[in-house]
């Protein structure tokens, strides 16, 4: 069998569906778990598929393997033969039929090395390709992706794509969670992640589930595809003047969040030397966060966002040379339990996650999945710098560093936080999904209702075409 090419133009003889791959004629073939679309233009047929290089497989954060756009002409007898064939096509490979989806897609040029324009142009065509209808929008202002997501008619839209980092998909989960109708349009309206940002937590998740190297590419792929998740959302709320309330899709931080640099393993080969250096001789750091970014990382690091990722590892090297108390009582009740536990002292750091992976190299919550009714809380209250630094060195991508004895690791389905500030000018910070909230009492549960995120649960092959 031959690879089936863009070049040059087949007919119909030999055409034949036969899973896991479809037939072209003249013995080339496509796998059908590869295939984003399938379209009929008069008598021509129109293949898409998103293929691999040979030697593909998850690459753990490198882009070796990334996807490409491959096109294969079949041309029919008439025009109707052509239109069967693609909706069969479609049905045998389970994706959406041409045309049949309308996305709006949401940009954030600023996120993460302001990279959100070039990665969607990177990824059109995979859209193009699979006939979805695109209505494309470049956010302007912080809060105009939550504005339009609360008035949206979702009888005109089937699904959100955010090209951003977390950030713009936490500003759509609260536009939708804040409507009137949030159940109706929850279930109607799914929701999508393209990475473009400096955290991208949820795309990372969603990858490393599906196997798939951790590209922006690989995400429009799995969205392509049309597989869906259900995806836990929770409703955060804090007491008194000031507080706010909402809804999280990804995680809340308090204390020392990010503990470990989120190094993912491209860049690990450097720490050695770099960061080694750093932690023998912490005099030779060259900056001095201001007062009111010292407590938090993900929020506090906000201002290098131009570093990208690196961002995080600097800071959090910083945070962790520099470790200083928090005090404060937290309580939570565990699922399928009525009872509520009392947590009270000091701590090191309380991050709580609804999925397991910060990054490509950080498995923070490996316990954690999208659709369990639980939040996963992770508790150190005390620890070592040694500790800590070996936990990051050997064991956070599996998730190891939850296995050990300073290390509290609790599954629940609502909790509360009522930290005490470290000073009258610097209390601390609080971070929501990565956004910086008031520092105040807070309430975390988990809500009945679930998101639809698309993207998530493809199949994946042995080999990307036959020959």
């Amino acid at each position: 069998m031959a690879l089936a090419s863009s070049e040059g133009l087949l007919d119909e003889r030999g055409f034949r569906i036969a899973p896991p791959v479809v037939h072209c004629g003249e013995g080339r073939v496509l796998l059908l778990d590869q295939l984003i679309g399938a379209s009929a233009h008069d008598e021509l047929l129109t293949l898409h598929a998103a293929v691999q290089p040979d030697g593909r497989g998850c690459c753990r954060g490198a882009v070796a393997g990334k996807r490409r756009l491959q096109s294969v002409h079949v041309r029919f007898d008439s025009a109707s033969a052509a239109e069967r064939a693609a909706h069969d096509v479609c049905r045998a490979a389970t994706i959406p039929a041409p045309g049949s989806r309308r996305l709006l897609v949401l940009i954030n040029p600023l996120s993460g090395e302001r990279q959100g324009e070039a990665t969607w142009e990177e990824v059109r065509p995979f859209f193009e390709a699979s006939g979805a209808q695109l209505e494309v929008v470049t956010t302007s202002r912080a809060g105009e992706a939550q504005e339009r997501a609360a008035e949206l008619d979702p009888s005109s839209v089937d699904a959100i794509v955010c090209v951003s980092g977390d950030g713009l998909f936490h500003e759509v989960v609260n536009g939708l969670m804040s409507r009137p109708d949030s159940a109706a349009v929850v279930a109607a309206v799914s929701v999508a992640a393209i990475p473009a940002g400096s955290g991208n937590s949820l795309a990372c998740s969603i990858l490393k589930a599906a196997g798939e190297p951790l590209h922006a590419v690989s995400s429009a792929f799995l969205i392509c595809r049309g597989g869906t998740s259900k995806l836990d959302t929770w409703h955060v709320e804090q007491e008194g003047q000031g507080g706010k309330s909402g809804y999280a899709f990804l995680s809340f931080e308090w204390a020392m969040v990010r503990p470990f640099p989120v190094v993912n393993n491209r860049r690990r080969r450097h720490f050695t030397f770099v960061h080694a250096t750093l932690i023998a001789f912490p005099s030779l750091i060259p900056f001095s966060p201001c007062p009111e970014q010292a407590s938090d990382v993900d929020v506090g690091s906000d201002e290098w966002r131009c570093l990208g990722p690196l961002r995080f590892d600097l800071y959090s090297l910083w945070r962790l040379l520099t470790r200083r108390r928090y005090t404060g009582g937290l309580r939570f009740r565990r699922q399928g339990s009525q009872q509520w536990t009392d947590v009270n002292g000091d701590f090191v750091l309380l991050w709580a996650l609804n999925m397991p992976w910060l990054d490509a190299g950080t498995q923070f919550a490996p316990r954690a999945h999208f659709d369990d009714g639980c939040i996963d809380l992770v508790i150190i209250q005390s620890a070592s710098r040694a500790a800590l630094l070996s936990a990051f060195l050997t064991k956070m991508e599996v998730g190891g560093h939850v296995d050990e004895e300073w290390c509290q690791y609790e599954k629940v389905v609502e909790f509360e936080l009522d930290p005490n500030p470290r000073t009258e000018r610097n209390p601390g910070l609080v971070a929501v999904d990565g956004e910086l909230w008031p520092f105040a009492k807070t309430k975390c549960k988990v809500l009945p209702i679930r998101l639809n995120v698309l993207g998530v649960g493809s199949q994946r092959s042995d080999a990307t075409t036959h020959k």
